[in-house]
């Protein structure tokens, strides 16, 4: 019987086991909740109005308030102070600008609440910012040694929360703006070793995910919102992986961690992206992905909408020469993909700002992102297979055919074919499709053979999918002939 690899729809993240049949290796630019593969928008560079560069501005977060976007971070008049900017939908370009008039550097926090803007400044102090363009210091929050989280608005009560070290605030409904208005300090952890690094709505309750600092233990805290007591529903254990996410979408509530090279021996090892989820009272691992490098500092971007979570991150991949930014989205079926490449931005800095609306995304990393200035950033989309072999391991492969099916080509986009074989790194081009309107597309052996010698007898194949100009992908085969390995053995 013929080896035959098939996705006659895209219904699968990526996975880390390479033998895993009609699964995907890495699904990188495309976006796949409809069970297709279509391309995301490319990123562009902004600009602005203040005859400044965009490195001035140092952009940190963003928000939406009233169907406008908005972006924290310095004032490019007075640097030192900090600014809130909007976008201007007319010259689209960051436009409006409302100082603080002192002294600030902003931290990468901005939420929106009962139509106000909220932020932290000099790692200290909640501000707010109305329309009306009134800066006001809220509270100040004493000095805090690990760091914070981002805000969440729970839809039970419609307050918000938000935590430093171990302590979670709140702002209430009467929250206005004005100095000390609805503020109060919820809740501290008994354990002040523990630095809660982020927050979910959970049914009534909210997920608070962190470690202890001393320990590198993480856990996941259910509390009920009652700030009458300290007790916690319930302490789940998420193991040594130090937990940087959580988020519950669609009900189920998930986890994102990193296994650093934590290790006594002399030896390196990889670090380990790891998704668990929640099941019933226990966390259960979902994935785990060994990459070559992953810097645990730049774990950055969080951000939840329409049942998926974006988080960015700095890291290198197997095969890869050097690390680059991505942002990767969990969806509420669990499957992991990379939504975004990042890789115009050439900097170390981590991504600390990430929105999404409609097909668009919005990242920024303050000052000290190496942003690319050219006018767009060329990213292909691109879809990379299993590893292909007999399921009788006394035998090797041979290509015979491959079909692709797709939304009928729009005017200069392409869909490339590529492989590689064995123990090879690189892939090599065996096919490009070009031709407008085509739905159905065809590589015959002798095409294949042609392009990548040892297509006709190999161990091992991966096979890649690239799209360009907004080709749609919407189904693949590849069909191998099984013959006997007379090489090994």
């Amino acid at each position: 019987m013929p080896t035959i690899y098939s996705a006659l729809k895209f219904n699968k993240g990526m996975t880390p086991k390479v033998y895993d049949k009609d699964s995907a290796t890495r699904i990188e630019h495309f976006d796949t909740i409809t069970e297709v593969l279509r391309p995301f928008r490319t990123l562009n560079p902004d600009t602005n109005n203040t005859g400044q560069a965009m490195s001035v501005l140092a952009l940190k977060k963003f928000a939406m308030l009233d169907d406008r976007l908005y972006a924290v971070g310095q004032d490019a008049s007075t640097p030192a102070n900090g600014a809130t900017y909007r976008w201007d939908t007319t010259n689209f370009d960051w436009r409006d600008k409302w100082g603080f008039g002192v002294a600030s550097t902003t931290n990468d926090m901005l939420f929106t609440h009962k139509g106000v803007l909220f932020g932290l400044r000099n790692s200290r102090y909640l501000y707010s910012m109305t329309t009306g363009q009134v800066f006001t210091d809220v509270q100040d929050l004493s000095a805090f040694a690990n760091g914070f989280c981002d805000a969440i608005i729970h839809s039970k009560d419609g307050c918000a929360y938000f935590a430093t070290d171990n302590k979670i605030h709140k702002l209430s409904t009467s929250a206005d703006g004005t100095a000390g208005t609805g503020y109060s300090l919820a809740l501290t952890l008994p354990n002040s070793n523990f630095f809660v690094r982020s927050l979910a709505e959970q049914g009534n309750y909210i997920n608070i995910a962190g470690y202890d600092i001393k320990t590198g233990q993480s856990w996941s805290l259910i509390w009920d919102r009652d700030t009458s007591v300290v007790d916690l529903t319930e302490s789940i254990h998420l193991g040594s992986e130090k937990v940087y996410h959580n988020a519950t979408l669609n009900g189920q509530t998930f986890f994102v961690q990193l296994r650093e090279d934590m290790s006594n021996s002399p030896y390196v090892e990889k670090p380990v992206l790891v998704i668990k989820y929640m099941n019933g009272n226990l966390a259960e691992t979902l994935y785990e992905f060994p990459v070559s490098t992953f810097d645990p500092a730049k774990m950055g971007g969080k951000y939840v909408a329409s049942n998926r979570l974006y988080f960015s991150a700095l890291v290198k991949f197997d095969g890869e020469e050097s690390a680059r930014h991505v942002l990767f989205c969990l969806d509420y079926k669990g499957r992991l993909t990379i939504a975004q490449n990042m890789s115009g931005n050439a900097g170390t800095a981590r991504v600390s700002g990430v929105f999404q609306q409609g097909e668009s995304f919005w990242v920024c990393a303050g000052a000290d992102g190496s942003w690319s200035t050219a006018t767009t950033y060329a990213t292909t989309a691109y879809f990379e297979t299993n590893d292909i072999r007999s399921d009788n391991l006394s035998e090797n492969i041979a290509f015979e055919t491959a079909f692709i099916s797709c939304e009928p080509l729009p005017s200069g986009a392409t869909v490339t074919l590529l492989g590689r074989i064995n123990e090879q790194t690189t892939f090599t081009t065996i096919k490009t499709f070009s031709t407008d309107g085509h739905m159905k597309l065809k590589c015959s052996a002798l095409e294949a053979v042609n392009a990548l010698n040892g297509l006709s007898d190999a161990r091992q194949v991966r096979l890649r999918l690239e799209s360009s100009g907004g080709a749609v992908i919407n189904g693949f085969q590849a069909i191998f002939t099984n013959k006997p390995d007379k090489g090994n053995g």
